[in-house]
């Protein structure tokens, strides 16, 4: 049996019939090269595929030779805020919103650390995560301790009486004495 031909009689093969030898193969000029291009080369001008600038790698590619990534920004608010929840506690009214940024320190920096193992060292900002997760747990810790110091003293039964006092100086005299004794 023979392979159909044109019908104008040309001498080229049918569509999807290739008459080379088995084993013997061209290079596809639209697959994409097997190795990278060189550093500081583009991988169009590589002979590889199409680079897009603009958007830049599609999800799950490698960032091109030579951009850089922004160092972490979640790891900058963790120190921000394991910062703030800590200066928080000199500040009276402060120390309200102190229960709340120290907890949300030590989630952001454990959600940072996970989150920038994939990205290369010199953006990871580690030492800022862990930073702002050793000033939480310490701002957190000393905002317990007061507040169960606070909850201690105020059981006392002579604290309650010079609670029961009229007037702040004969308050104040009152808690001088029973912290005299």
């Amino acid at each position: 049996m023979t392979t159909p031909r044109d019908p104008q009689g040309s001498d080229l093969p049918a569509y999807g019939h290739d008459e080379a030898a088995p084993g013997a193969h061209e290079a596809n000029p639209y697959s994409s090269p097997a190795s990278e291009p060189a550093a500081g080369q583009d991988s169009a001008a590589a002979g590889g595929h199409y680079v897009d600038h603009v958007n830049g790698p599609a999800a799950g590619e490698p960032p091109y030779v030579g951009t850089a990534q922004e160092p972490s920004k979640l790891a900058l608010w963790t120190l921000i805020l394991g910062a703030v929840s800590l200066v928080g506690l000199v500040v009276p009214l402060v120390q309200l919103i102190a229960w709340i940024l120290a907890p949300v320190a030590i989630i952001m920096g454990i959600v940072a650390l996970v989150k920038n193992r994939k990205r290369p060292s010199e953006t990871r900002r580690t030492w800022m995560s862990i930073l702002g997760i050793v000033l939480g747990v310490v701002s957190l810790g000393l905002l317990v301790f007061g507040a169960l110091a606070l909850i201690a003293l105020s059981q006392d039964p002579e604290v309650q009486q010079c609670m029961n006092q009229d007037g702040q100086e004969a308050i104040k005299q009152c808690l001088q004495d029973v912290k005299g004794k």
